[in-house]
């Protein structure tokens, strides 16, 4: 449940209501008064709709298309029903957790999914490290050029990454490395087959 409020648009990033959730559990950690909320990773989030609807629309149409006219085997038939299926559960799951937040207090920070989980760390705990990699395909030709802030929690071992690659997630992630103190150019980690920790 969201706090009172509508976003506060700065600098090209989304400032947000500090949630009663984010709150209560800043409350148990001691983690000190609140001072910002802003989402995280939206464009990750965006990139599974991008991706996966078109594809969805379009066999979900052939299917159609085929009940009225029996084109395809039955066997593939069914075999593109479940394709589609598995299309709409991975899109409707990160419209069904909401958006992603990071909520800064004094002491410490809470992450949180709007209807999912939350993880809560303090200041001191954390390992930030701010990262430029390249995702790589099996040829090993670069997709894309990744520029991260891994964040390690040594005594839980929960890791997670806040992206900064493009768009909105650039001016957010920007604005959190000056809260953590991280300064100067991103550790060159080179071409990966697969990322370091997950986004929240």
């Amino acid at each position: 449940m969201t706090g009172k409020g509508e976003p506060l648009r700065r600098d090209g990033v989304r400032h947000v209501p500090v949630t009663s959730a984010a709150t209560t559990l800043a409350g148990e950690e001691h983690l000190g008064e609140h001072r910002m909320s802003v989402r995280i990773n939206r464009t990750g989030d965006r990139k599974t709709w991008r991706v996966t609807l078109p594809v969805a629309v379009a066999i979900g149409a052939l299917l159609l298309v085929d009940l009225r006219q029996s084109l395809l085997p039955d066997l593939l038939g069914w075999i593109l029903a479940g394709i589609t299926v598995a299309m709409v559960i991975n899109m409707v799951g990160p419209l069904w957790r909401g958006g992603a937040a990071i909520h800064l207090f004094t002491d410490g920070a809470v992450i949180e999914r709007y209807r999912g989980s939350t993880a809560s760390f303090r200041y001191q705990t954390v390992t930030p490290r701010y990262v430029l990699w390249e995702k790589v395909d099996d040829r090993g030709e670069v997709q894309r050029r990744n520029r991260q802030l891994w964040l390690k929690m040594p005594e839980s071992g929960f890791a997670v990454h806040l992206d900064g690659t493009k768009g909105k997630d650039a001016a957010t992630l920007d604005v959190l490395l000056k809260e953590f103190g991280v300064t100067g150019e991103p550790e060159e980690l080179g071409a990966l087959k697969a990322p370091g920790p997950m986004p929240f």
